[in-house]
């Protein structure tokens, strides 16, 4: 990088009359985005005093510069260029779009996609600060209807056993999601696509429709269950209940604050129940989701919990795609280990331990 004033301006002065000396090949339809990249745009870049390269920053999550590449020819969908200053890497501070000389730059498709690097980053900072605090209410509002059921008259029976599991199944659903996205660590490439916002967006909201059973049809909120068994189910429901988290905390402490509700690329993680499973937290999540049904069995569990499990798992393969982009390690594990369960065979000379 340059040392001095004038040594940057001989070389962007330098870059500026290679450009001249040939621009009618320059601005030729011939002449595409990665060469002008290559050519001119790094270069400049460069002899402004930003490591491009990464040259002197080789921590990923230190780098004042965030380059997109193209991995097996195909683009990433994320803005060329991301800059953030030292000593913060959270924010970006803004971002360059490059465009080949050629053509118009004014056109719709090129505000567009302007738009969309903005929306990402503000769905991202929504995702945090916002969600976060929509899921802990809902977690006050459980835990208030708890405190009101021990408070009250005592009552007895099957039926007052299930509520109360009910309750305490959707108060862990809804702190734990709200704590983890408070906690959550910034994204390295935020959303690229509508749907990387929508299904995640849709899967997490999914747990505040459990919320509206009560208005549902008395016959589809009524236990399918025999009376005999209402309380052993509920019970089998409260220990899977339970249990659904347990296995979730354990995956984060492996993710640390890489768990997120967004699909965006966070670091990378291969230890821990991830050299088992790929979602070890969405596991733990069908867990919760198999003591609801269990310890509420009626038809409208059976309505809404099945739509909220597709959504974790298109969730789930929407993260695995961007995932397997983003990281050759990723690739390698996803040949070893389940998507959602463990693999009962592992192939022939794989190993347990995260590469």
């Amino acid at each position: 990088m340059p040392s001095t004033f004038d040594d940057a301006f001989a070389r962007v002065k330098q870059l500026a009359a290679d450009f001249k000396a040939n621009d009618k090949f320059y601005l030729s339809p011939q002449y595409q985005e990665a060469e002008a990249r290559r050519d001119f745009i790094d270069k400049f870049l460069i002899a402004l005093g930003w490591d491009v390269n990464h040259d002197t920053q080789k921590n990923p999550y230190e780098q004042e510069v965030k380059v997109e590449r193209k991995e097996h020819g195909v683009s990433q969908r994320r803005a060329d260029y991301a800059f953030y200053l030292t000593p913060n890497f959270r924010d970006v501070k803004f971002y360059i779009e490059a465009k080949k000389p050629f053509g118009d730059i004014a056109t719709p498709d090129n505000y567009f996609q302007t738009i969309r690097h903005k929306a990402a980053v503000i769905a991202v900072y929504a995702e945090k600060y916002v969600l976060s605090l929509v899921f802990l209410y809902a977690a006050q509002n459980e835990f208030h209807k708890l405190w009101v059921g021990w408070s009250g008259p005592p009552g007895t029976g099957s039926a007052v056993f299930v509520g109360v599991v009910r309750h305490v199944i959707f108060f862990l659903l809804n702190l734990f999601v709200g704590l983890l996205l408070l906690l959550s660590r910034r994204a390295v490439v935020p959303p690229q696509k509508l749907k990387d916002i929508l299904i995640p967006l849709a899967s997490s909201l999914a747990p505040l429709m459990y919320q509206t059973i009560p208005w549902f049809p008395i016959s589809l909120q009524k236990s399918l269950c025999p009376p005999d068994l209402q309380m052993p189910l509920a019970a089998v429901g409260l220990l899977l209940g339970i249990a659904g988290p347990v296995v979730a905390i354990w995956s984060v402490l492996y993710l640390g604050r890489s768990f997120g509700i967004l699909v965006v690329v966070r670091k990378v993680v291969l230890g821990g129940p991830y050299k088992w499973v790929r979602h070890p937290m969405y596991l733990g999540y069908i867990c919760q989701l198999a003591g609801l049904v269990l310890a509420i069995f009626s038809w409208a569990c059976f309505i809404l919990v099945p739509i909220h499990v597709f959504l974790l798992l298109y969730r789930a393969h929407l993260e695995e795609t961007r995932l397997s982009e983003y990281s050759a390690e990723y690739r390698e594990s996803m040949k070893r280990t389940g998507f959602i369960f463990p693999r009962l065979r592992r192939p022939a000379g794989s190993s347990l331990e995260a590469e």
